[in-house]
């Protein structure tokens, strides 16, 4: 069973992190070659959920029933297949200086016999690109929310104005 093993460090707290790959509907907002994620009742989170997972790969459709078979808060994800396309995915969460290394490893069973030792290499080597882009996109999600979302701790960066409108760059010019 092929398997790939990939981690990236994320500048986003763990439970941040966590939260947003437990989150089955963000799914294929990283993970591209999904089109499409769709729980299959309760529960909707956590240990037992169960998703029908599809999309493509190489052009060819893809389809899994994924359920989640171990689920540690803010620590690890672990799912199974169930049904089509086997396969088994952990991700584990590990908080590093306020920071989130994210680990990523997937096991795949083929659903026919794959021919030669060198279209399994190239296949395993598409796998692991898919990986590393998926984390890569990950990584561009979460960091871009944080930075949207206002910050207590950061310092205005203008007094607001009479009137209590915040003042920016474009906007300096009085009313």
């Amino acid at each position: 069973m092929p398997t790939t093993d990939r981690w990236i460090l994320v500048d986003v707290p763990v439970e941040k992190a966590f939260e947003f790959v437990a989150d089955y509907r963000n799914t294929t907002r990283y993970q591209k070659q999904f089109s499409r994620f769709q729980c299959l009742g309760e529960p909707t989170y956590g240990l037992g959920l169960t998703v029908d997972a599809r999309g493509r790969f190489r052009g060819l459709p893809i389809r899994s029933t994924l359920r989640i078979v171990q689920f540690v808060k803010h620590e690890l994800i672990v799912s199974k297949s169930v049904a089509h396309f086997k396969s088994t995915a952990e991700w584990r969460f590990t908080p590093v200086e306020g920071k989130t290394k994210i680990r990523f490893v997937a096991s795949y069973d083929w659903p026919v016999p794959i021919p030669g030792r060198t279209l399994k290499r190239m296949i395993e080597a598409e796998i692991e690109a898919m990986t590393e882009s998926s984390l890569r996109e990950l990584k561009r999600l979460l960091e871009s929310e944080a930075q949207a979302e206002p910050n207590p701790d950061r310092a205005p960066t203008a007094a607001p104005a009479r009137g209590g409108r915040g003042l920016t760059p474009a906007s300096t010019k009085s009313d």
